[in-house]
């Protein structure tokens, strides 16, 4: 199962330009490399000159053909464009007037604003707006406390398993 994602940009003219990426839309992935590698206007509108994504990655270069491999590995490497690396039909960057035309349909809606990322995150029947800092912050933590609560079972039932061994 995919987390889908849209990435947009808010050009000079006021209106929005926003490609899909179908995999890895959490902020730990996207939202990371976005704010780690996309940084200028420049590298943001290469990007959106790929139009639609399969993954996400640190550059939007193709991965030289002597190097590729199905390997998890390429897709934190160079972005998977649909056209260019599998062949399909482009799907270029949509440009809307009113951002929240790419709200609907994504988990997460990516938006790079005044020099920095923001983050659109689906929150049952709305989306909050938060800087991807904060999202994956939520992110990480809900991880961790699924992680201890998963813990504290097993070290409950290891408890009673003892328990009941002991009283035979």
């Amino acid at each position: 199962m995919s987390t889908n994602s849209m990435i947009v940009k808010q050009c000079e003219n006021g209106k929005y330009k926003g490609v899909y990426c179908h995999w890895d839309g959490y902020p730990s992935h996207v939202g990371t490399i976005l704010r780690n590698y996309y940084t200028s206007e420049s590298k943001i509108d290469n990007l959106l000159r790929l139009g639609a994504l399969s993954a996400l990655g640190e550059s939007p270069t193709a991965v030289p053909q002597e190097f590729r491999s199905d390997t998890y590995r390429d897709y934190y490497i160079c972005c998977k464009a649909y056209h260019r690396d599998r062949g399909e039909k482009k799907i270029p960057a949509q440009t809307v007037t009113n951002f929240n035309d790419f709200r609907f349909g994504f988990h997460y809606v990516y938006l790079f604003k005044d020099g920095k990322w923001l983050c659109y995150k689906l929150n049952k029947d709305r989306f909050d707006l938060v800087e991807i800092s904060d999202a994956q912050h939520e992110e990480y933590t809900k991880t961790y406390d699924r992680m201890k609560k998963m813990l504290w079972e097993q070290e409950k039932k290891n408890s009673q398993e003892k328990k009941k061994k002991n009283s035979h």
